[in-house]
């Protein structure tokens, strides 16, 4: 598997802008009940706008007044690091972490 460019020289815990209260372990973070991505190497939230999937620093606007600190999040596997379009396999991660 090829390395992502965006991965970290070095094993990192993070504590994301989001939930400073977290500690995460991978790249990828999904939230099902938003269908979103959080991305711990880039600092960025990855969705689908409409008609292409969109990357940004800043929240989308389906999240902008949520606290996702409180939201339900599943961290990707150990995998999908590497992956840099991890959204390629949405409809396997919108059918395995259903939203509660």
């Amino acid at each position: 598997m090829k390395r992502s460019v965006f991965r970290p020289a070095k094993v990192v815990v993070y504590r994301p802008m989001w939930g400073p209260k977290h500690y995460i372990h991978r790249r990828w973070v999904f939230f099902p009940k938003y269908n979103i991505y959080w991305d711990n190497w880039r600092n960025h939230y990855v969705f689908w706008n409409g008609s292409i999937w969109f990357s940004q620093p800043t929240p989308p606007p389906i999240i902008v007044n949520i606290n996702l600190e409180n939201e339900k999040h599943v961290e990707l596997k150990e995998d999908d690091d590497d992956t840099d379009d991890v959204y390629q396999s949405n409809d396997t991660h919108k059918t395995e972490y259903k939203p509660e």
